[in-house]
């Protein structure tokens, strides 16, 4: 089965008859490293997680050909389209080995060359580490009186602080800690940070009454 890529939410099969080669490289990202050498100690101490607690990555890459069976002049236009909309333009890129997630990078549209005709070449050379899932992770509930109500979060790999909104003033316990929130306020707190897995959020309304909490969080993986 032939499949083209996504850019921008674009597939380049359905739109201008461009396949994905067989040449797709997918580099994972390399761990971010702080290796401090110690005179007077074994070995090195091992900065890397003091920042943030956990490991961090630096960027990976992406490269692969599209192809169209096409003269060459067809094939120059679509070059020079391509390049006109998206080389070095931040974008989404999808593949078809994942078809729910998608890569964010600057695009490079590369030139095309005699020996390959129908070819052009593309990459994403300094792609972000993740993964992202294609649409944002939203958790609605509605609220009914001051007992708490648990809101259970998938996540990812990435841990990710959520956007929380609702209609009423409304307290929100996070591991022992509460907050009240203010209707037509958009609320993040560092320190609501969800894990990788499942996560619990509880939630009840200030006073009687009936209200609704919305919670959108954008998951991630390598």
């Amino acid at each position: 089965m032939l499949y083209g890529i996504t850019i921008n939410g674009v597939d380049t099969l359905e739109q201008w008859g461009l396949i994905l080669l067989s040449d797709l490289v997918e580099t994972p990202p390399a761990r971010k490293e702080n290796l401090v050498p110690v005179p007077g100690m074994d070995g090195v101490l091992d900065l890397s997680e003091t920042l943030t607690g956990e490991p961090v990555y630096d960027t990976r890459s992406v490269s692969g050909t599209l192809f169209r069976r096409a003269g060459p002049r067809s094939v120059e236009y679509l070059r020079a389209m391509l390049a006109d909309m998206y080389h070095g333009q931040r974008v989404t890129l999808g593949l078809p080995s994942d078809v729910f997630h998608h890569y964010s990078g600057v695009l490079q549209i590369g030139e095309l060359s005699d020996d390959a005709r129908g070819r052009i070449p593309f990459s994403m050379p300094t792609a972000d580490p993740w993964r992202y899932k294609n649409e944002p992770t939203t958790v609605e509930a509605t609220l009914n009186g001051t007992d708490f109500t648990a809101l259970y979060l998938e996540n990812e790999r990435r841990r990710v602080v959520p956007t929380i909104t609702v209609t009423a003033t409304t307290r929100v316990r996070w591991r022992e800690k509460v907050y009240t929130l203010q209707p037509g306020q958009t609320f993040r707190d560092l320190d609501i940070r969800l894990e990788p897995g499942e996560n619990t959020v509880e939630a009840a309304l200030a006073a009687a009454g009936t209200g609704q909490i919305t919670i959108t969080y954008q998951e991630a993986r390598l």
